[in-house]
């Protein structure tokens, strides 16, 4: 949505470095990348639930802070930090719709789940050209904050917990602690140390894209799509 305001934020904060320009843009799908290392194992770590309410709390707080930066160096920080909270979702989400679906409707649920980043890139731009021209750049980032905030509102309300893994721990953890008896498990044992959990999460996708062909060609096809969209979207408002 931001795209088409690029021009103007590097005429205001006088940015005449065309690398550095395209950057405002594409920083953003930089915490995309980055996002998920940490997030997957959070939520292994500590539920679907908190991921979900701490990106959206980031998310909040950081598209504030691009919508009233005034340089530079702080936009861009904050645009890699919501970049990075945005991701939470799409991270999570493929697994809250294998919890709450079954294996029939698991399909539907999800190609209705992947409509949204597909739309965005869409639909975006074309809003934001429209709010850009009227209002300027920054009401860009203040729409984009007020929609977050007030779906945010019943969200966490709302949302439960899905990760069969952590609500069987949990109630294990209450049982111990109502009976006093340590040696009360869950089902599906207990969860997994920090470190080893980290560690796994950034080694088994490190080897599944140097040893696994099918793996490795549909990065780089998702990564010269993902390439050639923000491309677009940087080159065609100086056209």
């Amino acid at each position: 949505m931001f795209a088409p305001g690029a021009n103007q934020l590097a005429a205001e904060f006088g940015i005449t470095n065309s690398t550095i320009a395209a950057m405002t843009v594409s920083i953003y799908i930089l915490g995309f990348a980055v996002g998920p290392l940490f997030i997957a194992p959070f939520s292994e770590l500590y539920g679907r639930l908190i991921i979900y309410h701490l990106c959206t709390v980031f998310y909040f707080a950081f598209t504030l802070g691009c919508a009233f930066s005034t340089n530079t160096a702080m936009f861009l920080v904050f645009r890699f930090i919501c970049g990075c909270a945005a991701s939470g979702p799409m991270t999570v989400g493929g697994g809250t719709v294998a919890d709450t679906t079954s294996e029939e409707k698991r399909g539907a649920a999800m190609a209705l789940f992947s409509v949204g980043p597909l739309l965005g890139p869409t639909i975006g731009p074309v809003i934001g050209g429209f709010v850009t021209e009227n209002t300027g750049w920054r009401w860009t980032f203040r729409i984009i904050m007020i929609m977050s905030g007030t779906l945010a509102i019943p969200s966490f309300y709302f949302l439960r917990e899905t990760n069969g893994a952590i609500i069987l721990e949990r109630k294990a953890q209450r049982l111990r602690k109502e009976t006093g008896n340590p040696h009360l498990v869950s089902k599906q044992g207990s969860t997994p140390r920090s470190r080893q959990t980290f560690s796994h999460s950034i080694v088994r996708p490190t080897k599944m894209l140097i040893f696994s062909p099918i793996v490795l060609l549909l990065s780089l096809y998702a990564g010269l799509i993902f390439g050639l969209i923000f491309l677009l979207f940087t080159t065609f408002p100086n056209v």
